[in-house]
């Protein structure tokens, strides 16, 4: 709920962008050519001018609160996902976690890609239909030869480890979303509050 209440503020400033966009590019021209008819060209120009600046300098500094946004977003989704993988891998099975969490990190962002046009070669569909099939097989077989075994006796510890790598790799999906929106700059900080957050993950286990 966290997570998506944050998404909620980065779209909200995404509209709020678009739509100054469209001020500059469709509402301003029609209305500097209705003044322009009404009142004549100099007094057009003049207001095209100061309202041209206005809106630009509004434009950046959405464009720059956004960036702000989603480098916040990226921070509670990298270091909760870290949080939850280390948790996983503390109570659960790491074969468990750790491939429930790559594979969904990488089929997500695959999804989204999907859903917005962008159709995958049938090779790399059949790679992601096999991803899924393996962690149904590591989910169901256990790893006697690393002493596994006795560690998922109840079966509670099995369960727990695959709901943290579902938890952890949503988490980790949703961060490469943002990323592949991200700025420069704003790469930077969103690289610097994922290690943040890595390291404090440490000392939270």
């Amino acid at each position: 709920q966290v997570v998506l209440a944050a998404q909620d503020l980065v779209d909200s400033v995404q509209k709020m962008l678009e739509e100054v966009s469209d001020m500059l590019v469709k509402e301003l021209p029609a209305l500097t050519t209705s003044i322009s008819n009404e009142m004549g060209e100099e007094a057009s120009q003049a207001f095209s001018q100061s309202a041209t600046e206005a809106l630009t300098q509004l434009q950046a500094a959405i464009t720059a609160a956004r960036g702000g946004l989603q480098g916040a977003l990226g921070g509670i989704t990298g270091g909760g996902g870290v949080v939850l993988l280390y948790h996983g891998f503390a109570h659960g099975r790491i074969s468990i976690v750790a491939s429930i969490a790559g594979t969904l990190a990488a089929l997500i962002p695959v999804g989204v890609s999907i859903a917005s046009g962008n159709i995958p070669t049938p090779l790399r569909l059949i790679g992601f239909a096999l991803a899924i099939v393996s962690i149904v097989i590591v989910s169901t077989t256990g790893d006697a030869s690393s002493g596994e075994a006795d560690h998922q006796s109840s079966g509670s510890a099995a369960r727990g480890g695959a709901l943290y790598g579902l938890a952890a790799g949503i988490c980790f999906a949703t961060f490469s979303l943002v990323f592949s929106t991200t700025t420069t700059g704003g790469t930077i900080w969103l690289l610097a509050l994922l290690r943040v957050a890595s390291v404090a993950a440490l000392f939270l286990l």
